[in-house]
């Protein structure tokens, strides 16, 4: 009986058959990053966007002698899922260096000293690798052998004619003296 698909491995041996099929499915691993980084102009704490202001510092209310930063970076699937969350409209670490997420999504503070680890950062894209899964399924085998055998039959009569030897035939042959006296 062939048992169900695993990702346990298995070996063909005479005993054992085994059959393998292979999943390939895309997953993630790893974040194109990007922030927009303004400074507010009445409380001077820095902004964090996922967009670009495009100039209108009046309109948002920044200093525009901080002006906008646009930054990109790369971050790992480990590295995002271990970042701490800044929802929208939330204030990232409180220390001098951090800020408000005034992005449309969810922001990311990195670990420190990863592409400055006191920034909001916004996921922009997301890479893919290809991971292969193989699975294995097997079934034990019983070998048996099969022997055949023959029995011949008994010889004939000895007979002066030769005879040769075939598939169907054993033949012994003898030497036959004959011989007188004085």
């Amino acid at each position: 009986m062939m048992r169900k698909f695993s990702t346990t491995v298995y070996t063909g041996t005479k005993s054992r058959d085994v059959e393998t099929y292979t999943e390939s499915k895309q997953v993630v691993n790893g974040y194109d990053l990007v922030q927009y980084c303004t400074c507010s102009n009445s409380t001077k704490i820095r902004e964090f966007r996922d967009f670009s202001i495009n100039g209108d510092f009046g309109g948002y209310g920044l200093d525009l002698g901080y002006g906008e930063e646009p930054l990109t970076a790369y971050a790992s699937f480990s590295q995002v899922t271990n970042a701490i969350q800044v929802p929208i409209g939330s204030r990232g670490w409180a220390n001098p260096y951090d800020g408000y997420n005034k992005g449309t999504k969810t922001a990311y503070i990195l670990s420190a000293g990863y592409a400055d680890g006191e920034r909001l950062w916004f996921i922009s894209s997301e890479r893919y690798t290809t991971q292969n899964t193989t699975y294995y399924k097997y079934r034990e085998r019983t070998s048996y052998t099969q022997y055949f055998y023959w029995k011949w039959d008994a010889y004939s009569a000895w007979q002066d004619d030769e005879v040769a030897i075939t598939a169907d035939r054993d033949v012994k042959t003898k030497k036959v003296y004959n011989y007188r006296m004085k």
